[in-house]
């Protein structure tokens, strides 16, 4: 059995002839013939994945020693779930959606453009003109310490202040609990880190050097926005005595708790659940006395991912707004928050005092970010479009304007992967002339460790060209300069969140920036994607692309530069391996586990899986794992009758070798060669990295990896750098059946008893 495709094109003609009809992995190497065609070009997207499918003997088995291999533990989707969403592929983004589709707290979209009215407690910002105009103002009137004021003018070179910091800091260093009302990118961080470092520097009780006296919290909703208030504080304070401190989650507890004693710590910033964490420790018996300022950045986004009990224990925890602290004045506090919906309002109640002052520095008639941004909306035909789509629309940016800088949001972090996969192998050696050649192509998410997460923020921050593949990790309050493009591919968790994103773009004192939405039929007949873009303006049929609605199994007449995305993307996506082309389809499956015709789902995808994907049949799943996703008795999957693995739970009953529930465990609940904590292994009971004395869900990790084994510093690999699933990268799983004489050779191998027992035996001494 035959098929061919012929690409014709002005230069030429190439027969791409598949010699035989078996599956995608058995395909020999396609046969090559050129002529002179002078006309337009025609293609076949599903005959260019067979023609450049590899051989299982070259790729598909190549999995041990990957790097981003998605394999953990348990969990169906590479893993368990940890806070933040950062186990296994079900990329739990708080405010949105997790794979499993079911909704996690966060506003309603109506509250988004919430202007809050409290006439009592409003300061007049309606002057344009202010005693203080300039950094240099500061230090003149005596507002701001001289030196720190030199630090910004000349080491960080601002001499103008936003009308957020005008308004501001002259009140705030004064003592005033302050709720604040300001729009992203206006310079709120500089806004209160210039009266915190000023109210340290004049304490009435001096700081006490080099010891854990820590005066201000600043509370953050993401690590990435954290440690880019850190960064800011680290400059600042620059050549005084005050240490700045970080507490996130994703780093090593126990080596930030070694540097606070070694070095000490006078103003912490910090994430809810890791400072919750730090404060209810009492071996790390952290002080919080003496706090008399603290401050919530981006208030209602903390809110917002369901943060409010972790708030209330934290606050519990710190001295009351009428305490005693500096000599009687009581604790100031300060919340930034862009919108004001009911539960910042709640906030401010419980936590600011009674004469607190509004700062508000937004108005009804105020325009939107997002009405700013010329936003197009593109609809796909089907799945199997919508990386091509893309391809050709950076593709096409890339060429029109060298500066290009894109984010390109996806739903889940298997897609992630996915897309910045098959965008890097567009680029691969045999690939010439790749139009993305010039772009820096980087990826980030919730899974990966918070080094690796950090380097990429940064790195796409200094780039002047550059391609970011994003979960909602950088969503919001993120400041990256230049950001010309915020993509959206498939449907944001919510209005807001779609909004949220599209603020990453036209940010200060960049006005100009463009938004694309690329999204589905099935989205748009299924999903809640009208009710998401209800009252958005998009330019619908202004994006000027190709590939959005061709048949990607029929051959097409297509203009070269279409032509050229489709084959680049296709013969890309072959060199994938088979594994995370199943993870992004069974995270997808819970994404849109909401929709409202799942049978229509899993049809979409599957042929996704056929044509886009080039797999011979839909990734194989459990049964059990279709009835826990809530999709019993849909037809369509492809249901693996093999028992689930007890150890791991994925869909196709696999496991990793540090996973959690993990292999050869004993005693211990999570942990791979473990016995009595909780989920490490090799771990002896603490909280943060197997073959440390401190690790919580790390096998054979170094400094505060959390699931995987053979991993240093990250969350849930095994010989692998950067991301955080499975152990020893992306090995097949196998369940101890599939051994049953394991423990009697284990047994003879060690002269008589399992490597557990006798002296290898935690629990054997406790």
């Amino acid at each position: 059995m035959f098929s061919s495709l012929t690409l014709r094109s002005s230069t030429r003609s190439i027969l791409l002839r598949r010699v035989h009809a078996t599956p995608l992995a058995n395909l020999t190497k396609l046969s090559l013939q050129a002529t002179a065609v002078p006309t337009t070009r025609c293609f076949s997207a599903s005959a260019i994945v067979a023609e450049y499918g590899r051989s299982r003997e070259q790729y598909g088995e190549r999995r041990s020693f990957d790097r981003g291999g998605s394999r953990g533990g348990r969990g169906g989707y590479g893993g368990g779930m940890s806070r933040g969403g950062n186990r296994g592929g079900r990329d739990f983004q708080r405010g949105g959606r997790d794979d499993r589709g079911r909704s996690s707290p966060r506003m309603q979209s109506d509250d988004y453009d919430a202007v809050l009215e409290d006439k009592e407690h409003e300061v007049d910002t309606s002057s344009e003109i202010d005693p203080v105009m300039k950094f240099q103002d500061l230090a003149d009137q005596g507002i701001i310490d001289p030196m720190i004021i030199k630090t910004i003018t000349q080491g960080m070179g601002y001499e103008d202040m936003t009308k957020v910091q005008r308004k501001t800091i002259p009140t705030t260093v004064a003592g005033a609990d302050v709720l604040a009302q300001a729009k992203t990118g206006t310079g709120k961080t500089i806004a209160f880190l210039l009266p915190v470092i000023q109210r340290l520097i004049t304490s009435p009780n001096p700081i006490q050097r080099k010891q854990r006296d820590i005066r201000c919290v600043i509370i953050s909703p993401t690590r990435e926005l954290a440690l880019q208030i850190a960064k800011d504080a680290y400059k600042l304070t620059a050549g005084t005595d005050i240490v700045t401190q970080v507490a996130v989650g994703g780093t090593g507890k126990s080596m930030m708790i070694q540097d606070m004693r070694r070095n000490g710590c006078h103003l912490l910033i910090a994430t809810p659940g890791r400072l919750h964490d730090l404060l209810t420790d009492s071996y790390v018996n952290l002080n919080t006395e003496n706090v008399d300022t603290l401050v919530f950045d981006e208030g209602d986004t903390l809110l917002d991912q369901g943060f409010s009990e972790a708030i209330r224990k934290i606050v519990r925890l710190m001295p009351a707004k009428d305490s005693n602290v500096r000599n009687g004045a009581g604790r100031q506090t300060m919340i930034f928050s862009a919108t004001m919906p009911q539960k910042v309002i709640q906030m401010v109640q419980e936590n600011l005092r009674p004469d607190y002052k509004f700062l508000k520095m937004v108005n009804k008639d105020d325009k939107p970010v997002h009405e700013s941004v010329k936003q197009h909306f593109v609809t796909c035909r089907g799945f199997e479009n919508v990386l091509p789509t893309v391809y050709e629309l950076c593709a096409r940016e890339v060429a029109a304007q060298h500066d290009f800088k894109a984010i390109v949001f996806l739903p889940t972090t298997k897609w992630v992967n996915l897309a910045g996969q098959i965008f890097m192998r567009t680029r691969d050696r045999a690939e010439k002339d790749s139009p993305l050649q010039h772009a820096d192509l980087i990826l980030i998410h919730s899974k990966l460790t918070q080094p690796a997460r950090t380097r990429a923020a940064e790195r796409f921050r200094n780039a002047k060209a550059a391609i970011m593949f994003a979960s909602d990790v950088v969503a919001r309050g993120m400041d990256f300069p230049n950001v010309s493009h915020v993509i959206q591919v498939l449907s944001p968790s919510s209005k807001e969140q779609y909004i949220h994103r599209l603020g990453r773009t036209a940010r200060g004192n960049n006005t100009t920036g463009t938004g694309y939405l690329v999204a589905t039929e099935h989205e748009m007949r299924y999903g809640s994607l009208k009710m998401i873009t209800k009252g958005l303006e998009f330019a619908h049929d202004e994006h000027g692309l190709h590939t959005p609605q061709i048949e990607m199994d029929q051959e097409q007449t297509l203009p070269e530069h279409a032509a050229e995305a489709l084959q680049r993307v296709m013969s890309a996506t072959t060199k994938i391996m088979e594994e995370d082309k199943k993870s992004a389809y069974t995270s997808l499956i819970g994404y849109f586990a909401s929709s409202k015709s799942k049978a229509a789902l899993v049809q979409d995808l599957n042929r996704w899986t056929r044509i886009g994907l080039g797999m011979p049949a839909p990734p194989p799943v459990q049964k059990a794992w279709v009835q826990k996703v809530g999709f019993a008795g849909v037809e369509g999957f492809n249901i693996n009758e093999r028992p689930m693995s007890r150890i791991s739970g994925d869909p196709d009953g696999e496991r990793g070798f540090g996973g959690n529930r993990g292999s050869f465990d004993r005693g211990g609940r999570e942990g791979g060669f473990r016995g009595g904590d909780r989920e490490g292994g090799f771990s002896r009971g603490d909280r943060e990295g197997g073959f440390s004395r401190g690790g919580r869900e790390g096998g054979f990790s170094r400094g505060g990896g959390r699931e995987g084994g053979f991993s240093r510093g990250d969350r849930e690999g095994g010989f692998r750098g950067g991301d955080r699933d499975g152990g020893f990268g992306d090995r097949p799983q196998r369940s101890r059946d599939d051994f049953p004489n394991w423990k009697n050779k284990i047994a003879k191998k060690s002269g008589g008893g399992a490597p557990w027992m006798g002296r290898g035996n935690v629990n054997s001494r406790r």
